[in-house]
This record gives structure tokens, C-alpha cells and sequence, in this order.
């Protein structure tokens, strides 16, 4: 993994954790990037793993926590 996706992985992280994604136009502009590359990343985080879901009603993503 190179230095720059997992920066980017550690980005979409610390947001998420922070409940502070905004919906996906707002959140890829947080961390500069284009809503596909977020999805992107979203996705690739998910095959590793994380626990991430969007919010419909919140239009916010979270992550499930037990």
C-alpha cells in the first residue's frame, strides 16, 4: 500500500470517527478528492474490513461499533 492511500485511508477514518462526513459530494471535498475516489477508497476500506455505512436519514457515514 503506498504512503499516499493509506493518507487517505487514515483521512476517511478520522472523519468518520469524528461523525463529520457531511454527504459524499461534501465529504470527497474535505479531503480533496473526486466523489469516485472516495467511493473508491470506501470500498477498498470495506474489503479490509471497517465496519463503514452511510446514513440515509443523517446523510452522514458512520461505522457500526459492539
Amino acid at each position: 500500500m503506498s504512503l499516499q492511500l493509506f493518507n487517505r485511508i487514515e483521512q476517511v477514518d478520522f472523519l468518520i470517527s469524528s461523525k463529520s462526513t457531511g454527504k459524499p459530494k461534501e465529504f470527497a471535498k474535505k479531503i480533496g478528492l473526486s466523489e469516485r475516489s472516495l467511493y473508491d477508497t470506501i470500498n477498498l476500506m470495506k474489503k479490509l474490513g471497517a465496519p463503514i455505512l452511510y446514513c440515509k436519514q443523517k446523510k452522514t457515514y458512520f461505522c457500526i461499533t459492539r
